[in-house]
C-alpha cells in the first residue's frame, strides 16, 4: 500500500519515494524491479552496515514489504483467481454446448419435436400400408372369386321361336315360361354379387391407395425437415463445442501457464526481497536469500474438457422409415434455420 502523505513528508524529498509511489500502480515484474532499486539504493548508502540505516530508511524499507506483501502479491492473487474462474468458465463453455445440444434433442426440443412428428407420420403410414396389403389381398380374392364365378355360367338354353300358329292359346303358352329367362335371370343375379363385390373391392384399393400417397409426402416432407435440421444443428453444435475446446486448449491454458511461471518468478523474487529488507531491517540473521520459496499458491489446475456428446445421424437410417425417404439437396443453413423454428412453432 502507498504510504501517507505524512509518512512521505517525514522521508523528505527522496527520489526513493517517487520510485515507491508508482510500484503500487505497476506490473508485478516492474514493481519488483522497482523495489530492488529501492533497497540496492539504501544498501549502497549505508555501505552494507546494517546498523546504521536511518529510521526514514528503515521506514521506507518497511513500506516496501508492505507494497509487496499487500499490493504486489495481493494483484497477484487476485490474478490467480481470475485465471481460476476463466479455466473454469471455459471449460463450462464446452459443456454449455453439450447441455444446448442435448436439449434441442429431447423430445421437448426443436429437433425431438420434428423426430416425433416424423416418427408419428410413419406411424400412420405403417396403418395405412397393412389397409393397402389388406385391400389388395380383398381385391385379389374377389377377381379371382369373379373369375372362377364366370368360369361355372352354364350355357344358356336355346330361345325357342314363336310357334308358327299365332293363336292365344298358342302364345299363352309360349309366354307361360321361358327356361333362356330364367335361365338369366338366375345367372344375371349371382353375377351381380360377385361383379359387385369385386367393383367395390377395386373402389376400396383406389381410395386407400389415394390416401397412402397423402400420407407419404406428409412423411416424406417431415422426414426431409428433420434430416435437414439435425444436420444443419450438428454441424452448428461440432463447430461450438471444437472452438470452445480449442479456444480453452490452445489459447486460454498457454497463456495462462505463462502467467503463472510469471506469477511464481515474481513471488519469488518479492520474497527474496522481503528477505534481504528483513536482514537490513535485523529481522534475519543472514544476507543470503532462502535457498527454497514455496509457490505453490500459484499452482493451477487444469480441468478437463468434457467429452463431446455424438451427433445422432445413425437415426436417419434407421428401418422403420420404409419406404427410403430420397430428399432434395439439402437447402441452405439459413433455410434451415427458418424451417426448424417453423416447424417446432407447430
Amino acid at each position: 500500500m502507498f504510504l501517507t502523505l505524512g509518512a512521505l513528508s517525514a522521508l523528505g524529498k527522496r527520489p526513493e519515494i517517487g520510485v515507491l509511489a508508482k510500484m503500487e500502480s505497476s506490473s508485478p515484474s516492474d514493481a519488483l524491479q522497482d523495489a530492488a532499486k529501492i533497497v540496492h539504493g539504501i544498501m549502497l548508502q549505508a555501505g552494507n552496515a546494517t546498523d546504521h540505516i536511518s529510521a526514514d530508511d528503515q521506514a521506507l524499507l518497511q513500506s516496501v514489504i508492505d507494497v509487496i506483501d499487500s499490493s504486489i502479491f495481493g494483484s497477484m492473487n487476485s490474478s490467480h483467481r481470475a485465471d481460476v474462474n476463466a479455466l473454469a468458465a471455459a471449460v463450462a463453455a464446452a459443456s454449455q454446448c453439450n447441455t444446448d445440444f442435448a436439449a434441442r434433442l429431447a423430445p421437448d426440443g426443436d429437433l425431438g419435436g420434428l423426430e416425433a412428428g416424423v416418427n408419428s407420420a410413419q406411424a400412420d403410414l405403417d396403418v395405412l400400408l397393412d389397409e393397402f396389403h389388406a385391400a389388395i389381398m380383398d381385391r385379389d380374392t374377389k377377381r379371382t372369386a369373379l373369375n372362377s364365378h364366370m368360369d361355372m355360367i352354364s350355357i344358356p338354353p336355346g330361345c325357342p321361336d314363336l310357334p308358327d300358329d299365332r293363336t292365344k292359346p298358342a302364345l299363352d303358352v309360349y309366354f307361360e315360361q321361358s327356361d333362356y329367362s330364367n335361365w338369366y335371370t338366375a345367372q344375371q343375379a349371382s353375377y351381380d354379387v360377385f361383379n359387385t363385390a369385386f367393383d367395390d373391392s377395386e373402389t376400396t384399393l383406389d381410395e386407400v391407395v389415394e390416401r397412402y400417397a397423402v400420407q407419404l409426402a406428409k412423411r416424406n416432407i417431415r422426414y426431409c425437415d428433420w434430416k435437414y435440421g439435425l444436420e444443419w444443428a450438428c454441424t452448428k453444435f461440432q463447430t461450438c463445442f471444437d472452438d470452445e475446446s480449442n479456444d480453452y486448449l490452445n489459447t486460454l491454458i498457454p497463456s495462462i501457464e505463462a502467467d503463472v511461471a510469471a506469477r511464481k518468478d515474481a513471488f519469488k523474487a518479492g520474497t527474496r526481497i522481503i528477505a534481504q529488507i528483513g536482514f537490513l531491517l535485523g529481522t534475519n540473521v543472514s544476507p543470503e536469500p532462502p535457498s527454497t520459496i514455496d509457490d505453490s499458491r500459484y499452482d493451477m489446475v487444469y480441468p478437463t474438457v468434457p467429452v463431446k456428446d455424438t451427433c445422432p445421424l445413425e437415426l436417419l437410417d434407421d428401418k422403420k422409415y420404409n419406404p427410403e425417404v430420397q430428399c432434395a439437396p439439402t437447402p441452405t443453413a439459413e433455410d434451415i434455420e427458418e424451417l426448424v423454428h417453423e416447424m417446432a412453432a407447430q
